[in-house]
């Protein structure tokens, strides 16, 4: 897990952890102490999750306080939803053409 995070985060800035049950965001200066943390909290059964952005401070995971990112996302609906209704995009053929004009 320290790879993959090493690999997404760029220097600098806070990590968040988001933890469930409760809703709560934990902040964390170094990748090290992310893991571990993610680890305890996994081993204890918790739903955990982890911003893939760095945090100038540890108040929030809003627009206003992000430090940076190394990636670019796309999140591409594609197929039906759980009430049959039809997402952006009929299948992943189709949005990934579509990604192609973006």
């Amino acid at each position: 897990m320290l790879k993959f995070l090493d690999f997404i985060y760029p220097r600098g800035g806070v990590r968040c952890m988001f933890e469930m049950p409760g809703k709560f965001n934990t902040y964390f200066s170094t990748t090290e102490q992310l893991c571990t943390a993610l680890s305890a909290a996994t081993a204890a059964g918790k739903d955990v999750y982890h911003a893939c952005g760095t945090f100038k401070d540890g108040t929030s995971r809003k627009q206003h306080n992000a430090a940076g990112y190394k990636s670019f996302w796309v999140d591409l609906d594609c197929g039906l939803d759980k009430h049959g209704a039809q997402k952006d995009y009929p299948d992943q053929k189709s949005a990934i053409l579509a990604l192609g004009q973006f």
